[in-house]
Formats: structure tokens, C-alpha cells, sequence
């Protein structure tokens, strides 16, 4: 059996709302999603916006990095 796997796009931002190497969080599907642009990289990612360890929504706020070529994301709460 032939698994078809479908993509949808959601417009979730434009691009002068999103802050230049720093988050911003949208609403998407009744889901809060943080969006990160690392303007170096030319590269936007997008993550669930709640804390794994405080379960609160508060990701969009983080800071960004990398730890070598692996983007990573920060929580204001912890800075892990």
C-alpha cells in the first residue's frame, strides 16, 4: 500500500513582523508556535512556543544559537 503524505501551508507571518535573529510567536490551528529567523543563516525555524521544563508559553522570547551547525533555541527561564 502507497502512504501519500500531504503538506499544507499556513500563512503564519510576514516577514517584517518577525524579529532578525529572535522569536516570534503565532497562532496557528488553535497551537501557540514560536518562529525564529537566524538572519546569518538565512534560515527560519519554527518549534512548539511552551517551555519543556516550566510548561509555559514563553519560548518565542528565548534566545538563539547554535551549538556547532545545530540551531538551538534558549528559554528565558533557564538560558539552557
Amino acid at each position: 500500500m502507497e502512504t501519500i503524505t500531504t503538506t499544507s501551508w499556513e500563512l503564519a507571518c510576514h516577514i517584517d513582523d518577525a524579529v532578525e535573529n529572535g522569536g516570534v510567536c503565532v497562532q496557528i490551528g488553535g497551537k501557540q508556535i514560536a518562529l525564529f529567523y537566524f538572519k546569518r543563516r538565512n534560515e527560519w525555524y519554527a518549534t512548539r512556543n511552551e517551555c519543556p521544563h516550566k510548561k509555559q508559553m514563553i519560548l518565542s522570547r528565548g534566545m538563539i544559537g547554535s551549538l556547532g551547525e545545530k540551531p538551538k533555541v534558549a528559554c528565558p527561564f533557564h538560558k539552557k
